[in-house]
């Protein structure tokens, strides 16, 4: 559980450093993890609003949901303060 927790923020890192969108391929560059892995925790980031996917072919292509990542930052502040 920590460790899927751990590859979700990851990949939220490496599609943040990006401007605009990532392929999967290049977000599994910064992984030690199997495609269907990366696949399963960027649909549950995208099930949860976080990320964006686009089909371009055969590859899926990410971005971030800045208001969505905004919000969250914002919840867990109110709750843990500043």
């Amino acid at each position: 559980m920590i460790t899927g927790a751990a590859q979700m923020d990851g990949a939220i890192l490496v599609v943040s450093s990006a401007s605009g969108e990532l392929c999967a391929c290049e977000i599994l560059e910064s992984f030690h993890i199997t495609q269907p892995t990366l696949s399963y925790h960027m649909n549950i980031l995208c099930d949860a609003g976080l990320v964006y996917a686009r089909r371009d072919g055969a590859w899926v292509k990410y971005s971030l949901n800045t208001q969505r990542l905004q919000a969250v930052k914002d919840l867990l502040g109110s709750i843990v303060g500043p």
